[in-house]
Order: structure tokens, then C-alpha cells, then sequence
């Protein structure tokens, strides 16, 4: 029997596993440990099969990925990549006998995944280990464990199972009082960042936001922040909702479907909703829910904007790197993963720390992080604005020579005991982070602040850019970190602001690429020129 203990502070996992780590977020609490009325609750068990290729899959990106690579865009269907990634039959196998020994024969295998709907009491001696109900400070509710075990056969070719040890992420948008350096509106961040009026009118340049944990918007919000402050969407509706939508306006969601819809203006959008509740809700993995979604989507999204993350040490090494590999494959398909960097500054969303923390998704290496500015005249790196060093991802090549002279360049860099120098860095890029008006419930909210704000600002451009291509006849950009990396000129260099956490000031803001803006705000006319320049 092997072991996959992750428990809420550090465990040496037995076996092959590597040392591993987890903290159950402050965010969410027990609140039911007993066996009464749980049992019998029901949970859509999820076994990530291992994926054929893993180990070139980095290279196989890289090669559509890269601007110097002779394939540049030659993007892949989600037919060749399922073909390319598929776990074995043998795998498939030895899961599916797995479950039927304990009864469980309406297995859905798809995507690299393994999916059925059990009992807690199934799922308890499936997986050796005892659940409990928690509660998330937004009221979502979610049954997990702190540690499962599986048969050495069946773990040689797991990834993981989940709902186990992770907890869905948390929401990081949050309002405050107007500022004195005036708010941030469709017209003033369309002119900052060179957009201007204009429109895109591809109907295959399709984008999305994500919402988690209960998080709607309304429609009627929607039209109502189009009438006062972008007439020209007037009247034209949410292209599609994906998932669920109770009619109940969340701030985070309705700050990211107003602003990617009106920074990416004539580009259909669409609002991928994942509740992750239970009980009475097999639907309790929301992050991965939307992944295997996607996973199974002919014509997705090509930019999805997500603003939501947890410290990078709430979730174990083996998910995290399963859901790398996940970014992996779709963005072989030309899709563009964009993620608030948090607003936390160097410090954790948990609380107190000593080194700082880095985020999760957003310092994964396959996603691109946006971090905050804030002020116009000139921009500056906004405090909140998370950034630094991942723990368990080292630097990737394509942010090498940027890394390296901002580490050797900079004044005032924190103690080198406080983050991991030669890990991935993040963010990448940044966008204003503060002062967004936005329409909730029928109200208007003068100053909503956060990363969360900054993601959809730079979604909606990217999504514009993607437009430029395909009416050019050309694939979308994909996975974006190599193209950015490869064109800094095209971001506006922010040089002042720090990020402070753990009793620090955190980074400050350089020339270059900087843990704090990363490469600066997007010039969008800028960003099609080279865009267009690439095959």
C-alpha cells in the first residue's frame, strides 16, 4: 500500500513520493467530522491517470510556442493532442479493475482522467482515509481528507485522486474607499494602454472568464455598466454561460465579466461558471472541473482570465504538476491561460511568514501571471501586487536573460534567504489593479482593488491581439510567456512600487522585467505589430 500523505504542515510521503508539503488554507475550517449524514454524501471521484509523453510535452509546447522555433503556431487539435498524451490502456486498466473490485463500474474515462460519481463510505475505503466537511469563509462548502493511501499498482499510475487534499482557490478581489487619483473606466483604461476604439470582429477569437466558489454575475449588471460607461456594447449580451448561474451578482465575477468583455470589445465572450459546493453537489473539484471541461471542449476559448489562487504551499507537488501538465496540453490547441498574480505582495494569503510565498496557478510556468499597478502619471507597481519566486518550479529559459539582470541589477533586494533565486519568477506582466468602478447587484462599487482586476484588463487585449492574427489569417498566440519574454518593448517599463510582506518591503519595481509589474502594461498596438509579425 502506498501512501500519499498531505497533511496540513510538512510530511515525508512514503514510497517514490517526494517530500511533500500541504496547508489547509485559513480560509477554509472544519466543521464536520462525524460519520452522521456524511457517509452518505455523494463526491465525483477524479483519478488523474499519468499521461503518455509527459517528459516531452514541455519541448513539444515550446516548439508552437517559441518565436524562434521554425513550428511557431503550428498548433495541434484536441484530437492529435489527446492522441500525443493519452495515458496507456494498461493504466486505464488497472484503474477501472481497481474501482470495480469495490463496485464502482460507471467509470468515465476521458482526457487522461478517471471520473465517478460514490459515496463518502466508497470513497473512504477506495482510498484508505476519512473525510470531513469544511466550510470556506464565502460560506462554499467542501468534503475532504488530509491523507489517502492507494495499492503500489494502482499508484504507479496515478497522479492523484481528488476531492482529497486540495482545497478549491480562494478569491482575492476585494472593495475599498475611492482614492484621490481617480477611478479606472473602460474609456481611461482603453486609452492608457493604447486600445482606443478598437473593436474586434472575429467570430473564432472567442475568450472567457472563470468563477469559482458560488461567484455569478448578472446580466442585467452587465448592461447596466455598458449603458454608463460603454455605450457601444449596449444591448449585446454574455456570448455564453458555461456551468451554472443562480442569479446571485458575486463582485469578483462581475468586475471580470465587465472588464474582459469591454477590453476585449466585439470578441465573444463567455463565462465558464463552477460552483464547487457540497454537499448535494458531485461538482466539489471546481478547478479541475473546469480543466477536464476544457479538456473535453472541441471549440474553446482561446484566453481564459482566472483570478483566483492560494499560496503555492496549499497544494501538494503532485497536483500542482498534473495541472501543469494540463496547461500544457491545451495550449498546444493555441489557448492562452492568464491568471491574477495575487494581493498578497511577497507575503501569504495564510498570514504571518518569514520567507515569502509564492502563488498557485500563477507561478506555475505555463500560465501567465498579471500583476498591479496603480496611478497613471506615471504608473507604479501597486503594494498588493504578489510577485517573486516559485518554490517548486525552477526558472524556465524563456525568462533567463530578464531574470538575471534584474537580480543583478537591482538595489534594495530582499535577503536571500527569503525567496528561491533560480525558481520560476512572476509575474510577467501587470495592468492597473485598483480604483475599477463596477456595477454588483444593481449598485455601483467606486473602488474595487486587486490582481483579480489586472486579469481580465490584460485577457480582454490579449484576446484583441488573437483577433488581429485570425483576420490575418494567422493561429492564435497560445501559450504567451515566450512571445512576451521575446518582445518587452511592447509593455510599458513600470519602475517605481514595491510589493511588501513578511514584515519587508518586499521587491521594488526596476528597469526591465521586475517581481512586481514583471514587464510593465500592455501597449495593444504595440503587441499586434509583433504579434502579426510572427508566421
Amino acid at each position: 500500500m502506498r501512501s500519499f500523505l498531505f497533511a496540513a504542515a510538512a510530511v515525508t510521503v512514503v514510497a517514490t513520493q517526494l517530500e511533500t508539503g500541504v496547508k489547509v488554507p485559513d480560509s477554509w475550517k472544519v466543521v464536520e467530522n462525524t460519520r452522521d449524514n456524511l457517509s452518505s454524501e455523494k463526491v465525483e471521484l477524479t483519478f488523474a491517470v499519468k499521461l503518455s509523453n509527459k517528459e516531452s510535452l514541455h519541448d513539444k509546447l515550446m516548439s508552437v510556442s517559441d518565436p524562434a522555433s521554425t513550428s511557431y503556431g503550428k498548433l495541434l487539435t484536441l484530437d492529435e493532442v489527446n492522441e500525443f498524451t493519452s495515458p496507456s490502456h494498461k493504466s486505464y486498466e488497472t484503474v477501472k479493475n481497481y474501482l470495480a473490485s469495490f463496485g464502482v463500474s460507471d467509470v468515465e474515462f476521458s482526457s487522461g482522467f478517471a471520473r465517478a460519481v460514490v459515496t463518502v463510505d466508497t470513497a473512504e475505503k477506495l482510498l484508505s482515509t476519512r473525510y470531513g466537511r469544511y466550510r470556506h469563509s464565502s460560506g462554499s462548502e467542501a468534503i475532504r481528507c488530509s491523507e489517502y493511501h492507494l495499492p503500489d499498482e494502482v499508484a504507479d499510475v496515478v497522479d492523484f485522486v481528488a476531492p482529497t487534499v486540495n482545497f478549491p482557490s480562494g478569491i482575492q478581489v476585494k472593495a475599498e474607499q475611492p482614492t484621490a487619483v481617480g477611478q479606472n473606466t473602460p474609456d481611461s483604461l482603453r486609452k492608457l494602454y493604447n486600445v482606443n476604439d478598437v473593436m474586434g470582429g472575429s467570430s473564432d477569437a472567442h475568450q472567457a472568464c472563470t468563477a469559482f466558489l458560488g461567484q455569478y454575475y448578472l446580466e442585467s449588471d452587465l448592461q447596466a455598466f455598458y449603458d454608463e460607461y460603454f455605450p457601444t456594447l449596449s444591448g449585446v449580451p454574455m456570448a455564453e454561460v458555461v456551468g451554472p448561474d443562480d442569479g446571485k451578482a458575486g463582485v469578483e465575477a462581475s468586475l471580470d465579466a465587465e472588464y474582459m468583455t469591454v477590453m476585449g470589445a466585439g470578441v465573444p465572450t463567455e463565462f465558464w461558471s463552477f460552483a464547487g459546493r457540497q454537499p448535494g453537489a458531485p461538482e466539489n473539484e471546481p478547478f479541475l472541473d473546469w480543466l477536464y471541461l476544457l479538456g473535453n471542449t472541441t471549440n474553446p476559448p482561446l484566453v481564459f482570465s482566472t483570478s483566483y489562487g492560494e499560496d503555492e504551499t496549499s497544494v501538494s507537488s503532485d497536483y500542482a504538476a498534473r495541472m501543469n501538465e494540463e496547461f500544457e496540453k491545451q495550449a498546444l490547441r493555441g489557448i492562452s491561460f492568464i491568471f491574477a498574480s495575487g494581493d498578497s505582495g511577497v507575503g501569504a494569503m495564510s498570514g504571518k511568514c518569514d520567507e515569502f510565498m509564492a502563488m498557485f496557478p500563477s507561478g506555475s510556468p505555463y500560465v501567465t501571471a498579471v500583476g498591479a499597478t496603480t496611478q497613471t502619471s506615471p504608473e507604479i507597481g501597486a503594494g498588493l501586487s504578489s510577485g517573486g519566486f516559485s518554490n517548486l518550479w525552477g526558472r524556465p529559459s524563456w525568462q533567463n536573460t530578464a531574470v538575471e539582470q534584474y537580480l543583478s541589477t537591482a538595489e534594495n533586494l530582499p535577503e536571500s534567504y527569503r525567496y528561491n533565486a533560480t525558481g520560476r519568477a512572476f509575474p510577467d506582466v501587470s495592468a492597473q489593479g485598483t480604483d475599477y468602478v463596477v456595477i454588483n447587484g444593481g449598485k455601483t462599487l467606486p473602488a474595487v482593488a486587486g490582481t483579480s482586476a489586472s486579469s481580465p484588463t490584460f485577457g480582454g487585449i490579449v484576446a484583441l491581439v488573437n483577433d488581429a492574427r485570425i483576420a490575418a489569417g494567422k493561429s492564435p498566440l497560445g501559450f504567451l510567456n515566450p512571445f512576451i519574454y521575446s518582445n518587452p518593448s511592447m509593455f510599458n517599463d513600470i519602475t517605481a512600487g514595491n510589493n511588501p510582506g513578511c514584515g519587508t518591503p518586499g521587491f521594488y519595481a526596476a528597469n526591465g522585467w521586475d517581481p512586481v509589474t514583471g514587464n510593465g502594461t500592455p501597449d495593444y498596438e504595440k503587441m499586434k505589430a509583433a504579434a502579426l509579425a510572427l508566421p
